[in-house]
């Protein structure tokens, strides 16, 4: 005959138990303690016991019977509620296991879906390694120009990134890119990464934050990354190679160029080689790009005494009497 759901052994196999060693507990909770072998033709076939044995060994275990104090002493139920409590949160775990695995499963279908449908003018890929891969020979392909929508996260060396910037820029390859507030506030990432693309020529652009982390490669191809929401479950880059996909984005990239703000730097001709410090002249980039305090000071390596210091003195050059009036004044004498 089924169990009814809502019966203590049902409740308690939810739990983890056995069904014999849940019904045994439900069992020893109905009169007063007894030895177990009174409890015997407990369970249907099983004329030595050992299906009983077995159930009260498991609940000892479990801390929810004493152990008997002799041979044939009386079983005693415990409290249950700190063991039920643990086997609560072990079910709870292997539940957010499952759970997992069964996400981790969909993704790969997903991607494998896409790929299939979209046919040779949508490819996805996904491994650190594979996409590392992709990236590098799609960049080194370009011929006229490289179109970026940067954001975290990155999975490349910044050092790797850069350097292949400058010899594409010495190369003759264009380079336009617009920055994310997220790229210039990320650790090391100006100094090592930003502010030497400048210098070699890139023209560059900040907005608050970009639709998509993306890379046109001329007019042939797009590199679609993951977002940095989606880094953590669903690493993988789609490379768009044709088509009404690839059209869009390149529309996307322009419209968001066309709204960016222009990233200031020196090798924009407009700042004389004397009038800045180069500390001062990265403050004034930062801090025209909306960079938070905190972050300028990480970037530089600089401390925040010798960082308002400098910005005591940058206003003091300018004749300024707050931030505002610094840009202000910064941009009518060409520092920015």
């Amino acid at each position: 005959m089924p169990r009814d759901p809502r019966s203590l052994p049902s409740q308690l196999t939810v739990l983890g138990l056995s069904s014999d060693e849940a019904a045994l507990y439900a069992e020893l909770l109905t009169r007063p303690p007894e030895p177990l072998d009174a409890r015997a033709g407990l369970f249907d076939g099983d004329k030595d016991g050992e299906r009983l044995a077995s159930a009260c060994e498991g609940l000892v275990t479990l801390g929810l019977v004493e152990a008997p104090g002799s041979v044939g002493g009386p079983i005693v139920p415990m409290p249950p509620a700190t063991s039920l409590e643990i086997l609560a949160r072990l079910r709870t775990a292997e539940v957010d296991r499952a759970r997992l695995a069964a996400c981790g499963a969909y993704q790969g279908f997903r991607r494998q879906k896409l790929s299939a449908a979209a046919g040779s003018a949508v490819e996805c890929v996904t491994g650190a390694d594979a996409i590392e891969h992709r990236i590098n020979e799609a960049l080194n392909g370009a011929r006229r120009e490289i179109r970026m929508l940067d954001s975290p996260p990155y999975f490349r060396p910044a050092r790797l990134g850069t350097d292949q910037t400058v010899a594409l820029l010495a190369r003759g390859v264009a380079h336009r890119t617009v920055y994310s507030r997220a790229s210039l506030e990320h650790a090391g990432n100006f100094t090592a990464n930003v502010e030497p693309c400048l210098e070699s020529g890139e023209q560059a652009r900040f907005v608050e934050v970009v639709p998509v982390k993306l890379t046109l490669v001329d007019d042939d191809l797009a590199l679609v990354s993951s977002s940095l929401a989606e880094a953590d479950v669903n690493l993988a880059l789609l490379l768009v190679r044709s088509g009404g996909l690839l059209s869009a984005l390149s529309a996307l990239f322009e419209s968001v160029w066309e709204r960016a703000l222009p990233l200031p730097h020196r090798g924009m001709g407009l700042v004389p080689a004397t009038a800045l410090h180069p500390v001062e002249r990265r403050i004034l980039t930062l801090l025209a790009a909306g960079v938070s305090d905190v972050h300028i000071v990480r970037e530089i390596g600089i401390s925040r005494r010798t960082f308002y210091r400098r910005l005591e003195l940058l206003m003091a050059k300018a004749g300024a009497t707050s931030r505002f009036q610094l840009a202000l004044r910064a941009r009518e004498r060409g520092w920015l």
